[in-house]
């Protein structure tokens, strides 16, 4: 067992040698003081000695290595968590919301005033996010206000989260297009149907992530707590 004064040197050669993320460190560190120690009793040196064999065995270029290695592994878990949560909608019960995203485009399909539908649209999106920024979503503004430290799977979560906008974006350009096209104009009009019948997909694909996005919140938060202020 290292003592505190100890796994601190073992911190500062993280830092030295680049690692900026908090829960990188956090973990390579402790990796690192097992490595040490195991080398400590089964050969027989000194903490010192073992951390000269410790910067030999962890250079700065294989621990970016690992950063980069890490990075990916949080991508592949964020990305099975959404595969996870958007399955989620075709299974009981949450595939009655799904019965009912679809009934609500067939019923504006087969309506003579289904012009009216982007905005019906635009509402539900908007209760969407309500929905998930009430209660257990507050706690994504509550660690961008106070985080202190950088972490990795906080980063990757926020450049996630811009891809997931663009899908949004695209589908409202297209669901909005017949308003600010000619009238009876055809490509506007095929776009605006294929977005109208497209739309419980989009609702679905808006929901996994929300989900996602705001659960990966409170894990982070309860995993890294010193990387936040009280």
């Amino acid at each position: 067992m290292l003592q505190e004064n100890e796994i601190k040197q073992i911190q500062t050669y993280c830092v030295v040698a680049g690692i900026e993320y908090y829960d990188v460190e956090l973990e390579l560190v402790d990796h690192m003081a097992e490595w040490v120690s195991e080398k400590m009793l089964s050969q027989g040196i000194n903490f010192d000695e073992a951390v000269m064999q410790l910067t030999t065995s962890f250079s700065k270029e294989e621990l970016m290595e690992i950063v980069a290695q890490r990075r990916i592994l949080v991508r592949k878990k964020i990305w099975r968590l959404y595969k996870h949560a958007f399955l989620s909608y075709f299974k009981f019960p949450q595939i009655a919301l799904t019965f009912l995203l679809v009934a609500f485009v067939i019923y504006f399909g087969e309506q003579k005033n289904a012009f009216k539908f982007p905005g019906f649209a635009v509402h539900i999106m908007n209760l969407i996010v309500v929905h998930y920024y009430w209660g257990r979503g507050k706690i994504v503004k509550e660690n961008k206000e106070s985080k202190l430290l950088p972490l990795l799977s906080e980063k990757i979560l926020s450049s996630l989260s811009i891809y997931f906008m663009l899908p949004s974006i695209i589908y409202l350009v297209l669901l909005l297009s017949y308003d600010i096209s000619e009238p009876e104009a055809f490509i506007p009009l095929i776009a605006y149907k294929v977005s109208m019948y497209l739309f419980p997909l989009f609702a679905l694909v808006g929901l996994s992530w929300r989900k996602v996005y705001i659960d990966m919140h409170h894990k982070i938060r309860e995993l890294y707590p010193m990387a936040f202020s009280s």
